[in-house]
């Protein structure tokens, strides 16, 4: 048994020094196609990572756009709002002036023996007074 071992590391030996270009040759292949695979995988995560940054940013940028819009236009809908409320405030206002000043000058037309010809003077027209 002892000898047959021997026999047989010594063929493997001889088998070895026989081939050890193709030996050398194939683990050359087999490192250079590692070293290649983990270089485009390297490549890969490079560009998979900078995708995701991009990515990240964009989001980022459509969430504080999107916040930022929504911010505005709620701005916009109080300020439209009080310029409503002010507006309608201002007409109640000029409503309650013009009924007085309508009040008055009724007032002044029920007295006023010269209602027609005052009216006629503004107007610029001439007052023809019949009898």
């Amino acid at each position: 048994m002892g000898q047959t071992n021997s026999n047989m590391i010594s063929e493997i030996k001889a088998w070895f020094v026989e081939k050890w270009k193709w030996i050398v040759g194939v683990f050359a292949g087999i490192l250079a196609l590692a070293i290649a695979l983990y270089k485009r995988d390297a490549f890969y995560k490079k560009n998979f990572e900078n995708i995701k940054q991009n990515a990240e940013a964009e989001k980022k940028i459509v969430e504080d756009s999107a916040k930022e819009l929504v911010d505005k236009t709620e701005k916009i809908t109080e300020e439209a709002k009080k310029s409503h409320e002010a507006i309608v405030v201002k007409n109640e206002k000029a409503v309650i002036e013009l009924e007085k000043t309508k009040k008055d000058f009724l007032d002044e037309a029920k007295e006023s023996d010269t209602l027609a010809e005052d009216i006629a003077k503004e107007l610029g027209v001439d007052f023809v007074k019949t009898e």
